[in-house]
């Protein structure tokens, strides 16, 4: 989200959203009062099944790559909190998805058998941002969430510099190649952020916090009933030990968003910061004309428009 009126200017990119007789309408910076996050897909088509090279032990279960269904999904889940909305960029007409270097852009890519954000990037920064699908599955839809999260400028709970005062992390029971996962980050949310205060404070129920046996080794298997009603279980070794006692390992992590997680996604994309900018914004004609009109819906005003019946600012 831009933080300035010149900022808000650079990220207009002049993408056509529809046309009517001889204009183009391009995507505004702006819409529903809600500032404007460009994506779009690539390798949905062509993308590999990578499902045969995944060593899960799921007995048999078959797994499902995600679509666009559950991008969407887990873009309007954040937008129920934050004052921002997801707009897919629409190819060219070669087909191809194009932005300028510098542009805040989220790339999902089936090109790449994992599923997390390219080079650990953390988001609110300038440039493309990709996020690695290719291996996100529709029964663990918590790793493409947190993903998401991550490309929005939150980092791992479990990750941050402070977590040692928290959690024990027992990488002596983890495979050394996702050992990646659970370095600490030398990030904090923003430089005015008190991460000894709410929301901020530690969050053993994030959504982007790992549960305690996530990526540890299978240990043995645990048999559930008798009869026709057995059921064998994966037991794994404890990889995050929560140090507050109050807090149950069970209890770690989430698959949906905390409280905490919420009320931070409201700060960082409030709409109370945006206002001002908006404002600014359409005191010249050319920021007007950033606020087009919506066809499809009989003309209604997108953006803070204090007059919705005044006419096209084109």
């Amino acid at each position: 989200m831009p933080t300035t009126t010149s900022e808000a200017y650079k990220m207009q990119l002049n993408d056509t959203l529809y046309k009517k007789g001889s204009k183009s309408y391009s995507t505004p910076m702006f819409s529903d009062n809600k500032f404007v996050i460009r994506y779009y897909i690539i390798g949905k088509a062509q993308h590999k099944p990578w499902w045969d090279e995944i060593d899960i032990n799921y007995h048999n279960v078959k797994l499902h790559s995600i679509t666009s269904k559950e991008i969407v999904a887990a873009h309007e889940e954040i937008e129920k909190y934050a004052c921002i909305k997801f707009a897919s960029l629409l190819p060219d007409l070669y087909g191809d998805n194009t932005t300028p270097n510098d542009f805040p852009v989220i790339v999902y890519s089936y090109y790449a058998p994992y599923c997390k954000v390219k080079d650990d990037k953390i988001g609110r920064q300038p440039g493309v941002i990709i996020i690695y699908i290719g291996r996100c599955i529709k029964e663990k839809q918590i790793e493409l969430q947190r993903a998401v999260m991550q490309a929005l400028g939150f980092i791992h709970e479990h990750r941050r510099p402070d977590r040692d005062f928290y959690v024990n992390v027992h990488l002596d029971v983890v495979e050394q190649q996702y050992w990646s996962l659970f370095e600490r980050v030398n990030y904090n949310f923003a430089p005015y952020i008190d991460m000894t205060k709410e929301p901020f404070y530690y969050d053993y129920y994030s959504l982007t916090h790992f549960s305690y046996k996530e990526y540890g080794r299978h240990i043995s298997m645990k048999k559930i009933g008798s009869g026709k009603n057995t059921k064998y279980v994966q037991e794994y070794n404890m990889v995050l030990e929560p140090l507050c006692k109050s807090v149950p390992k069970g209890d770690l992590g989430s698959a949906i968003l905390s409280a905490r997680d919420q009320k931070r996604l409201q700060i960082f994309y409030s709409c109370e910061k945006l206002q001002p900018i908006v404002d600014d914004v359409i005191r010249t004609a050319e920021g007007r004309n950033l606020f087009y009109y919506n066809a499809a819906e009989k003309h209604n005003p997108w953006g803070y428009r204090k007059n919705v019946g005044q006419p096209n600012p084109d």
